[in-house]
This record gives structure tokens, sequence and C-alpha cells, in this order.
């Protein structure tokens, strides 16, 4: 299978398991593809540096984590992967 960019999800929905289901408890997995995928760019200068990785996975997690408590009310709809991302995409030399 071919990652397909102008697909949503990259067209992963086709290995993904469909009893999973795309609830709730992968709303984080769009993002991590889109960084995962910035990781794999044929140009190094459009790769992120790996601490730059490790920051976004951080904030990804925070982020679920927050998402799994009921005291909060901050959501992945709330913030987008653009909010994060481009953290990673613009701190590239």
């Amino acid at each position: 299978m071919a990652m397909d960019k102008t697909k949503d999800l990259y067209n992963l929905h086709e290995v993904l398991d469909p009893y999973i289901g795309l609830g709730t408890e992968l709303k984080g997995l769009e993002i991590f593809v889109d960084l995962a995928m910035s990781c794999v760019e044929e140009s190094q200068d459009k790769r992120p540096r790996m601490g730059e990785v490790v920051k976004e996975i951080e904030k990804i997690t925070q982020l679920a984590a927050l998402n799994n408590s009921t005291s909060s009310s901050a959501s992945y709809e709330e913030v987008s992967r653009d909010a994060l991302l481009p953290s990673v995409l613009l701190s590239r030399p």
C-alpha cells in the first residue's frame, strides 16, 4: 500500500483495524502520522531534528492526557495539528 498524501490520514484507513474505529482514542493519530511523514522527507533540510520531534510527541501525549481527564475541557478538536506541527516545521534552518 502506498502512502497517499492527498487522502485523509494518508489513506491509512485501509490498514487500520475497523473494529478499533476512529473515535476519540485515535484523535492524535493524524498528528503523529503528519509528524512521522515529516521525519521521512526526502530532503534532510525538510526533516525536523530529533529534539523537535521529542517535543512534539510530548505535546501530543500531554494533550491526550488532558483529553482523557474529566476535569479538563481541552480536546484535540480545540488544538488542531496546525497549532502543533508548525513549531517543528518552522524551526528548521
